[in-house]
């Protein structure tokens, strides 16, 4: 069974895997990366006065208008999908921040998919 991956550096909060949002998963590892309603918030008493900011990104093809609209409609688009699954609409935010803030340079087809992201800031 695959191991779902994640990785959080403190000042950025918690990424999802490139190969979980690239597009390239199977139809059963993206089935094992699905986590059932309960256990997107395992603590409940120890977050129950988090606020998750739900910040989206795209790497620095095509135009920057449409990637920060793109951004911003991914970034809305986990929030929304949160809420379905019983986050609290007003303890999360959502922004896209378009091409802006790479986490590598845009310079190949692999650090593109990097920076094509969702991150999740709690505090």
């Amino acid at each position: 069974m695959p191991t779902r991956r994640r990785c959080c550096n403190p000042h950025r909060g918690w990424r999802t895997p490139p190969e979980a949002r690239s597009g390239t998963t199977s139809p059963a590892q993206r089935q094992n990366q699905a986590r059932p309603p309960g256990q997107v918030n395992p603590r409940p008493q120890r977050w129950n006065q988090a606020v998750v900011a739900i910040n989206g990104y795209t790497d620095d093809m095509g135009d920057e208008g449409f990637n920060l609209q793109l951004s911003k409609d991914r970034a809305a688009a986990v929030r929304s999908a949160l809420a379905s699954m019983g986050i609290a609409a007003d303890r999360m935010t959502s922004d896209g921040f378009g091409e802006n803030n790479p986490k590598v340079p845009n310079t190949s087809a692999a650090n593109r998919a990097q920076n094509r992201r969702v991150e999740f800031v709690v505090s």
